[in-house]
């Protein structure tokens, strides 16, 4: 198949966003497919880069905002959806894959977008979000009605979208096989930043406040006074609200008993899971949370998640299986959470954790039925059991 994936970031490893178009694309690449991802850019010129099985366009475009953004050239995106089969469209609440969905609408190319956390901007915690969450909704929901299916990753969006969409499949994210298959060793991490022997509180993810690590940390002055041996690893990207948390924890005489890793290796990141008696996810909102690759990662190597009870969390993370649940926005339940979780044992592992090849052969399979079943109704003989 000739497959066209529609970001607004360019893909690398480093959020989540990006690293589902990321890996989707290699997978299908990998499988023989050949894939383009268009994607936006503050550069003048079109670029062309060839990336692990799969191509990226990086269109010159406009950035009024970070949910307003123009491509300055229709005519190669118009020229690389002319050649494809089918368009992917992530990131429906930006403007981007707007204009892309309805140009692709325009050539009568069968349309899947992937929708995350609907309508969750309406109740975000910052009003600048909330501000745009007209606007977001009613893109949202345009590309939702012109698609001939909708995926989502949790069981809310699928109730909320099959409301509005005849076609609305479930589709969880992957992660690398890496994450099944390395040998547990907890010594690489535990060495390098010295906390051998300690009860392990691992947060894997961006250091921003919608996040929650400074709620974590917060709850770690609880956690202490159970267990003086438990120590904070902060795993992930964002010096500026780094320097906040490290102040933070000085400030509750907790700087023994917080580390931040930054940015590490992939096998530093999977050692660190195998470090860790627990892993943390105190996202403060639903609109964060639409369902959670450190989650998936956590449980593929056998360890607990105590998570906020937002968004795909709350139907993800069952108490007392696969971990425990808290209120969001409070460090004294994330902590009693957090002590039940120690030296837990995860009972299920649960069954939309897998890996990208599994996801991309679902993936293949969908557009390959959505294809179908628009050729089907061009023809007049449309059988809604042919829909996924």
């Amino acid at each position: 198949m000739r497959i066209v994936q529609i970001s607004n970031f360019p893909p690398s490893v480093l959020g989540g966003m990006e690293a589902v178009v990321y890996n989707l694309s290699k997978e299908l690449g990998a499988k023989g497919h050949e894939v383009d991802v268009i994607t936006s850019t503050h550069d003048s010129k079109i670029q062309r880069v060839y990336r692990d099985n799969f191509r990226i366009f990086y269109v010159p475009s406009i950035e009024v905002n970070s949910r307003m953004v123009l491509p300055k050239n229709l005519s190669v995106i118009r020229r690389v959806i002319e050649g494809c089969e089918i368009v992917h469209l992530h990131s429906p609440d930006v403007s981007f894959a707007l204009e892309i969905g309805v140009l692709s609408k325009i050539q009568r190319k069968p349309i899947v977008t992937s929708i995350l956390a609907f309508l969750d901007v309406f109740s975000h915690p910052f009003l600048s979000a909330r501000i745009f969450a007209f606007p977001i909704g009613f893109s949202t929901s345009f590309l939702a009605k012109i698609s001939e299916c909708v995926h989502v990753k949790n069981a809310l969006d699928y109730a909320r979208l099959s409301k509005i969409s005849n076609e609305v499949v479930y589709i969880p994210d992957g992660i690398t096989d890496c994450h099944f298959k390395a040998e547990r060793d907890p010594n690489l991490f535990s060495e390098k930043f010295g906390i051998e022997g300690k009860k392990v509180i691992l947060y894997v993810g961006r250091l921003h406040r919608l996040k929650g690590p400074q709620v974590l940390i917060q709850s770690l002055k609880f956690i202490v006074e159970e267990e003086p041996e438990a120590v904070l690893a902060i795993v992930g990207p964002g010096e500026d609200y780094r320097k906040y948390l490290e102040i933070l924890a000085e400030k509750l005489d907790l700087e023994d008993h917080v580390t931040f890793a930054g940015v590490v290796t992939e096998s530093e990141k999977i050692s660190a899971y195998d470090a860790a008696q627990l892993v943390a996810i105190p996202s403060c909102g639903d609109s964060v949370e639409a369902f959670s690759l450190v989650a998936s990662e956590a449980w593929a190597r056998g360890k607990p998640v105590v998570a906020s009870n937002v968004g795909a969390l709350r139907c993800r993370v069952k108490p007392g299986i696969n971990g425990y649940l808290a209120e969001p926005n409070s460090p004294n339940d994330l902590a009693k959470k957090i002590l039940r979780a120690f030296d837990m044992r995860v009972k299920e592992v649960p069954s939309d954790v897998c890996d990208w090849k599994h996801v991309a052969k679902m993936f293949e399979q969908l557009y390959r039925r959505v294809m179908s079943s628009l050729i089907t109704r061009n023809n007049g003989k449309f059988d809604a059991d042919e829909s996924t």
